[in-house]
């Protein structure tokens, strides 16, 4: 099993103080059919959580801090000697660093890591070990009085301290290790950050629809899995055909104009392309996936990566989740993950959004709903509070009106004159 628990981040974009986002539960009896069970720790963590908050307050700068921390790991062995480390810091506190905190299980372990870095070298991190709940060190590495001192626990020291002259300052630790050592703490490590965690901004993604197009060419159990989902938006649709075309690029694919030598260098690349067709009931009706609406395009988008990851227990991360979907359909993504039945291996989704029509505590657990706000009151950095942290929300309240009046935040999305008509109230 893999799980995403916690993730801190602090001066990273518009995130100035430390502010922390989980997956944990709070001790609301609401929804507890949706819960993870987390074999051999106390917790139980919730498959979906939904990020809300007013334009520009920092929703997709968390997400981005995830991807950022993912995309520092997996690139640090091509950094060069003294190459700069990427550093998007708080704008009021440039020469600060940045940190990053983490907590994850990967393959049934779970691990905590942190870092702390400027643009120079990093400054501080580590990485511990839970096993059956009692904490163990893998290794630590600060920064003091111009030099590096490192800590293992005894198991792990014959094993990582040769890899010390390895370590640049410019690099993580944690991934030059990867480079020279089998051990299951690192290999798990990298690999929950390389394949565990699936972000639909990532550059380091394919192309989401080939990949659907791909799986409903070759995966059967996908393939089914996706007509049910599009056929509870369109009972009408019978079938679906998918083909991927690959195809090596020559010299005659490009334009005569542009120069030999790029028409060479393109050349050595292929083309993909994918002919999708979506067969209806009536009179053998088939579309091509060009000729159906936008939603049913940005499904086909992302059906194929989200299914694959719901089939292996991965974490899905998505920016603005509702964006050309049906708002019933966004219903649905949440609803397959939240369902044990369908989501066997615990996957999770982590998104961002404005679809109000979420909130709602039937729906929803409280602990679920995430907001940031950044303003005047906040020093114009991102704060990030769940509703399960704010008192006196009942049972029953109506949270949709109660975010748009600006009841849990600073930042109102309406004025109350014009919520109390848009729900009719007097």
């Amino acid at each position: 099993m893999n799980y995403l628990v916690q993730f801190s981040l602090k001066n990273f974009l518009s995130f100035k103080e430390k502010e922390t986002f989980v997956f944990f539960n709070s001790n609301d009896e609401s929804l507890k059919e949706s819960l993870l069970e987390v074999e051999n720790e106390r917790f139980t963590l919730s498959a979906v959580s939904a990020i809300y908050g007013a334009n520009a307050s920092g929703k997709t700068n968390l997400l981005k801090a995830i991807g950022f921390l993912k995309f520092l790991l997996i690139t640090t062995s091509s950094r060069r000697v003294n190459e700069p480390i990427p550093f998007l810091p708080f704008k009021l506190t440039q020469n600060e660093p940045t940190t990053f905190e983490i907590i994850f299980i990967s393959e049934g372990i779970r691990y905590g890591y942190f870092t702390t870095f400027n643009q120079e070298k990093v400054l501080l991190e580590g990485l511990y070990t839970y096993p059956r709940g009692k904490q163990k060190k893998v290794f630590e590495r600060e920064y003091l009085n111009e030099k590096y001192v490192y800590s293992y626990s005894r198991e792990y020291q014959s094993i990582l301290k040769d890899i010390e002259t390895k370590s640049l300052p410019n690099k993580f630790f944690l991934s030059t290790v990867a480079e020279w050592s089998v051990l299951s703490e690192i290999k798990n490590s990298i690999d929950f950050f390389e394949n565990k965690i699936i972000i639909n901004t990532d550059y380091l993604n394919p192309n989401w629809q080939h990949y659907t197009a791909e799986q409903l060419e070759t995966n059967e159990e996908l393939k089914n899995m996706f007509l049910k989902i599009l056929q509870e938006i369109n009972p009408t649709i019978k079938n679906i055909k998918s083909k991927v075309i690959r195809k090596q690029m020559s010299l005659e694919d490009f334009p005569s104009e542009l120069p030999i030598e790029l028409r060479l260098l393109m050349g050595k690349g292929e083309s993909v392309q994918t002919d999708i067709k979506i067969i209806y009931e009536k009179d053998n009706l088939i579309l091509d996936l060009s000729e159906e609406s936008r939603g049913i395009q940005k499904l086909f988008e992302i059906g194929g990566p989200l299914l694959d990851i719901i089939l292996k227990g991965e974490i899905l991360i998505f920016d603005e989740l509702e964006t050309s979907l049906h708002p019933l359909l966004a219903r649905k993504i949440i609803e397959l993950f939240n369902n044990k039945k369908f989501n066997k291996k615990g996957a999770q989704l982590l998104f961002t959004t404005h679809d109000t029509n979420l909130l709602d505590l039937n729906f929803l657990r409280r602990d679920q709903i995430w907001i940031t706000e950044k303003g005047r009151e906040t020093d114009y950095s991102t704060k990030l509070v769940c509703l399960s942290q704010i008192k006196g929300i009942r049972k029953d309240e109506n949270i949709q009106k109660g975010f748009l009046q600006g009841k849990y935040t600073k930042v109102p999305f309406l004025t109350g004159s014009h919520i109390d008509k848009l729900y009719g109230d007097e």
